[in-house]
């Protein structure tokens, strides 16, 4: 996932209110464009909170669609 992390839209990041209620480590992981952390702490939650965050993250544009598990931090 390392390969696939990619500049934050306005150079920024993810925006602090997507991020506000998101596990600490998922948040930690984000802000820091960090793809191997974000795979870890993904991997860590359970199977159904998992796919709510992935989802919710790709809804938001803060990931993407990719083959892997949760494409790439943007």
């Amino acid at each position: 996932m390392d390969a696939l992390i990619a500049q934050a839209r306005g150079g920024g990041g993810p925006a602090p209110d997507a991020l506000a209620d998101l596990p600490e480590p998922i948040r930690q992981a984000l802000e820091a464009r960090d793809g191997a952390a974000l795979q870890a702490a993904l991997e860590a939650l359970p199977e159904d909170e998992r796919r709510a965050v992935i989802e919710r993250l790709q809804a938001a544009g803060i990931i993407g669609r990719g083959p892997d598990m949760a494409g790439g931090v943007r």
